[in-house]
């Protein structure tokens, strides 16, 4: 689950496979070959040669896996994010007292009193311009998309608090408006090391700052209720933090319930292009030459060495018309053909 799947060539999205039991057809096989017993006939009652079977459907594709995560912990670098992953979960991510010491995403599962559990996922540090791949913007983007809550941490010892939301916020509007709009709960880490006083300032200011957001642009606000200061180190404020998550969490997946769809069957034509019979005889330098996608094909799978595997090609090809095509080229017994790609001699085991 959570792959997304594209044709590199059409630079089009063929499927998104973000539910368990999803399926996507993406290139269908080839034909089965027929063993010698089918291919007997009133003249050849016991061929000494079998057909295999044809290539199937060649396609390049570009799997992109986009975590599934119920929460995503947003936030600039040396915000603490890891540090509470593994306050909240039993995660064990990379920590350190620099800035981009978490290169990649980590996931990690936090259990609520019930028994159940939410799926955190700690995003690596996003810095300005990430929408448009500074750093590794695309990378770690990508891995918020799916999630349905963002808790986004500030360093309680920032000297701009408000331009430090700013940032993280602009970059999710500028990479995804949808993203954007997914629901906020603002972490203040480093409370620990603060004054009473301070903190309520902090609060303020974050409250402040979500009211002029929503009323600048309408978008979602970030009410005191939805403001924790925390110290992710030393486990101060995180049950609260915890539990508002986890009520959050099933509130959205009960809303999400009621309008369930049904898995999907990805339909996709390219899947079952074959190509087509179409075909082009011309000559070169002396040398007969044929293209064309099932004709290729048709070489493809025959034993170039057994006469009677080479009779059954002739039969095919005068089929579909490449024979004819071939004589009114003027080939003759000793020519040599080529059929994309493949060299033989006109003539031989061919009558």
């Amino acid at each position: 689950m959570g792959t997304q799947v594209r044709d590199v060539d059409l630079d089009k999205e063929i499927a998104d496979l973000t539910e368990a039991g999803e399926k996507v057809l993406v290139a269908e096989g080839g034909m089965g070959g027929r063993g010698n017993t089918e291919l007997a006939s009133s003249t050849r009652r016991a061929p000494h040669f079998c057909e295999p079977g044809q290539p199937g459907v060649q396609r390049r594709l570009q799997l992109t896996l986009k975590l599934l995560a119920d929460v995503g912990i947003i936030g600039l670098p040396n915000a603490g994010k890891s540090t509470l992953l593994s306050a909240l979960t039993r995660a064990k991510p990379k920590i350190a007292d620099y800035p981009f010491s978490t290169l990649e995403p980590n996931l990690g599962v936090a259990r609520t009193e019930s028994g159940d559990g939410f799926v955190l996922a700690d995003i690596p540090g996003l810095i300005e311009g990430a929408s448009q791949g500074v750093g590794l913007g695309h990378n770690f983007l990508r891995h918020i998309e799916r999630t349905r809550l963002l808790v986004h941490m500030v360093d309680g010892q920032s000297e701009d608090l408000e331009k430090d939301l700013a940032t993280i916020d602009r970059e999710l509007m500028l990479y995804s408006p949808d993203l954007a709009k997914l629901p906020q709960l603002v972490a203040i880490n480093k409370c620990d090391m603060l004054p009473p006083e301070t903190i309520d300032e902090l609060k303020a200011k974050v409250t402040a700052y979500f009211e002029a957001k929503e009323e600048h642009a309408g978008s979602r606000g970030s009410s005191e209720a939805n403001i924790f200061c925390i110290s992710a180190y030393s486990h101060i404020g995180l049950a609260p933090l915890a539990k508002t998550i986890a009520d959050m969490i099933e509130q959205i997946k009960e809303a999400e319930k009621q309008d369930k769809q049904p898995k999907r069957i990805f339909v996709d034509e390219k899947a079952y292009d074959h190509g087509d019979s179409s075909f082009a005889v011309y000559r070169k330098s002396g040398v007969f030459v044929v293209e064309g996608d099932r004709a290729g094909r048709l070489v493809q799978v025959t034993d170039m060495k057994d006469p009677d595997s080479l009779f059954s090609l002739f039969q095919r090809l005068r089929a579909m018309g490449v024979i004819d095509a071939l004589i009114n080229e003027g080939v003759t017994p000793g020519a040599e053909v080529v059929i994309n790609g493949f060299s033989f001699t006109y003539g031989e085991g061919l009558n």
